[in-house]
Formats: C-alpha cells, sequence, structure tokens
C-alpha cells in the first residue's frame, strides 16, 4: 500500500466532506493532515490533488483562517 501524507485536516474540512479523485481512498485525518492510499506511479512528492467538496466542505474551507482562496472566473 502506497500511502501519501496531505497539510489539510479536520482544523480545515472534515474528511466526510472530501470526495476523493480516481485512484485515491482516504485512510485517516487528524487536525491538520490527511492521509491517503494512492496508485503507485500516479502522483510525485510536490504534486496537487484536487478533492470535489460537499456543501459543508465548502463552508469549511471558505471560512478557515488556515486556507489560502484563489478565485477563478
Amino acid at each position: 500500500m502506497l500511502r501519501a501524507i496531505l497539510s489539510v485536516g479536520m482544523q480545515d474540512v472534515h474528511c466526510e466532506d472530501m470526495i476523493t479523485p480516481e485512484g485515491i481512498h482516504i485512510l485517516g485525518c487528524s487536525s491538520d493532515h490527511l492521509i491517503v492510499q494512492i496508485k503507485e506511479g500516479k502522483y510525485a512528492l510536490g504534486d496537487t490533488i484536487s478533492f470535489k467538496l460537499t456543501y459543508g466542505g465548502i463552508l469549511s474551507l471558505m471560512t478557515s483562517a488556515y486556507v489560502r482562496r484563489v478565485y477563478e472566473t
């Protein structure tokens, strides 16, 4: 099993509110980190992984003081 540690956690968004991309499975999260299982060779150190969110997840992230927001049109 190949695992990755991501720098997002429950202080930002609850794990249940994150919808994973194909090939990624959430194993658990702490207050400031998320641990996922990934497919070998698909991601490298420093890559960005994009998640879809539920309404509750969007609300949490948009009101978090710890999250940088970038608006695109």
